[in-house]
């Protein structure tokens, strides 16, 4: 018995000495005439993707070894860190930051860092010359992608415009009058969300409104809410809409209650805000109207490349996922209230702030970009060069390196 008990002993005491001497923090040990390559890998950087974009943007860093612990990566451009948005060992999305300059990108992974093969270009908005557009009365813009400026204009007179700017002239293209009763009693159209589409074909919401003043208040009845359409003919028809109200169906059968903002995606699918009805509205280019689960007061819209819509309220920036149609709150609130909004070349997501503009990328990393004057719209042309609308005029402003 006492021999077996000593036999145990022994071997519990030589099971500790051959476990103190392996080494769990030293990447070599040599043990008994043998090596043991416990080495964390060395990070490489093989592409990163776009080559240059604008401060804010997402940037893929494609590679091998990167480490796979929160924290574990570190994301220099040209030596200014960067918040990493997701990675993975063979993949890193980073936002490139604020004051970043063009040179190469470094990970910092396991002790050891990697360079790119190559460097990434920083692009800023440069002012590239203005635009000699009449601005009195404009409260919408939109751009063809061949270039053509597409404006909404609400005159003092009360009377609606749709504009077309082409070499510094403007264009009527489509317009309503006023019917006044009295100064009291009077109807309008509003005109809200226009766009361009793809083929050159502009859309834009038409509210018949009625106007009245009893005893010093003010009342507006939104009496009729369509969509129209102005083919590259020129010629108007109606896609959707009559009398107000809140109906699903085709075409006039389908029912809107004050149209505030319109976007079209790639398949030719708008989507509406109706406002009036606190409804996201979805019609087809078939003319079949949808309601789809999103109960808020949509004031402006905006589709990405991948078919995600973006939208807010004037207080809040929301997402929808194209795929669960999941809501989610990615920016605000801001108290001064939002413009308009649309996407960049890059696939930024621009938010006119009238003195700033929110750019907020495809990780949903939001920083603004300040504006020398007060902007009631923004807009990006054909040639990926984003337009300001002041009271003073239309600025140009180019992506350079």
């Amino acid at each position: 018995m006492n021999i077996l008990i000593r036999t145990i002993g022994i071997y519990i005491i030589l099971t500790i000495l051959v476990g103190c001497k392996k080494d769990t923090g030293i990447s070599k040990v040599a043990e008994a005439g043998m090596t043991y390559n416990n080495a964390l890998p060395k990070p490489v950087i093989t592409a990163i993707s776009p080559s240059k974009g604008t401060i804010y943007g997402a940037v893929k860093i494609t590679g091998s070894g990167f480490s796979t612990v929160v924290n574990g990566n570190i994301v220099r451009f040209n030596g200014i860190p960067a918040t990493v948005n997701s990675f993975t060992s063979t993949e890193i999305v980073a936002t490139v930051p604020a004051n970043a300059s063009t040179g190469n990108i470094t990970v910092l992974s396991n002790d050891f860092t990697a360079t790119s093969p190559a460097p990434f270009k920083i692009l800023k908005y440069v002012p590239n010359g203005k635009l000699a557009i009449n601005l009195d009365g404009l409260t919408e813009v939109a751009i063809s992608k061949t270039g053509v400026i597409y404006g909404v204009i609400k005159r003092a007179d009360k009377f609606a415009q749709i504009i077309k700017y082409t070499n510094g002239a403007s264009t009527v293209i489509f317009n309503n009058a006023p019917e006044f009763k009295d100064q009291l009693n009077y109807f309008e159209h509003e005109y809200k969300g226009l766009l361009v589409s793809q083929a050159g074909e502009v859309y834009f919401a038409s509210n018949y409104i009625n106007n009245r003043s009893v005893n010093g208040t003010i009342t507006r009845t939104v009496l009729q809410s369509h969509i129209v359409k102005i083919n590259t003919a020129g010629q108007a028809s109606l896609v959707a809409g009559a009398d107000a109200g809140a109906v699903d169906g085709n075409g006039a059968n389908a029912r809107f209650r004050n149209i505030e903002a319109m976007a079209m995606d790639a398949a030719g699918n708008i989507y509406v805000s109706d406002f009036g009805n606190s409804r996201l509205r979805k019609v087809t280019p078939s003319a079949d109207v949808t309601t789809l689960p999103a109960a808020v007061k949509i004031k402006r819209l905006a589709i990405s490349a991948g078919g995600d819509l973006y939208f807010h309220d004037n207080n809040k920036v929301y997402s929808v996922n194209a795929a669960t149609r999941r809501v989610s709150v990615i920016a605000g609130p801001y108290a001064n209230g939002l413009g308009n909004m649309l996407f960049d070349a890059e696939g930024n997501l621009l938010v006119n702030q009238r003195t700033s503009i929110l750019v907020i990328n495809k990780a949903n990393f939001g920083s603004e970009v300040k504006l020398p004057a007060i902007t009631f719209a923004i807009a990006v042309d054909a040639d990926r060069k984003l337009l300001t609308f002041t009271s003073k005029g239309v600025t140009r402003y180019a992506l350079t390196e």
